[in-house]
Order: structure tokens, then sequence, then C-alpha cells
């Protein structure tokens, strides 16, 4: 039996990262895999109650994104809470001024 303690922190943890790497590119240079990101980390949670083991907490979508949310992490890591620049940097290597994703991100 999992201590419920541990399970909670594990849930707290995962979450917690995930939900702030949505702010970080990869995910905000398309909103469509931002979605689908963000729809992952739902499903995971909705499946909270089937799961009995800390390390397996998000493990579908830390698995299926995991090199997504590498980057991600390396993008939160060089720009810190500044996630605006961030996705206009993002946005800039795709060379692309005129994407229409660029409106998006500027808000």
């Amino acid at each position: 039996m999992t201590d419920p303690a541990e399970f909670q922190q594990a849930v707290v943890k995962h979450h917690t990262e995930l939900s702030q790497l949505l702010a970080y590119p990869p995910f905000t240079v398309e909103w469509a895999f931002y979605r689908e990101f963000r729809d992952s980390i739902q499903r995971d949670h909705a499946r909270l109650a089937e799961i009995d083991a800390p390390e397996q907490v998000y493990l579908r979508t830390r698995t299926t994104y995991a090199d997504e949310i590498e980057e991600a992490r390396l993008w939160r890591a060089r720009y810190g809470d500044d996630t605006h620049s961030a996705r206009r940097h993002a946005l800039e290597l795709v060379d692309d001024p005129d994407d229409p994703r660029y409106e998006w991100f500027t808000f």
C-alpha cells in the first residue's frame, strides 16, 4: 500500500510542473499542440483514482511528451518566469513573422 502523503506529494509535484510547462515552447508554438498536451494532463488527472504508486502519477503524459517536456524545461531554465519572451523567441525561430500564431502569443 502506498503512503497517501507520498502519493499526494507526487500528484502536486507533477501536476504543478506540467501545468507550468504549458506556458513554454514547444507547447506555445501551436495552439492545437497546447490543447493536446493540456488535455493529456487532464486525462491523467482524471485517472488518479486508478493509480496506486507515486511513480505512475501522470506517467502517460510524462512518457508521451518526454522530449517536449525536456525542451520546455530548457526554455524555462533560460527565460525563467518570462514566458512571453520565451514564446516570442520560439516564434522567431520559426522564422515567419507573418505567422498568425504570433498574434495569439502577444497578449
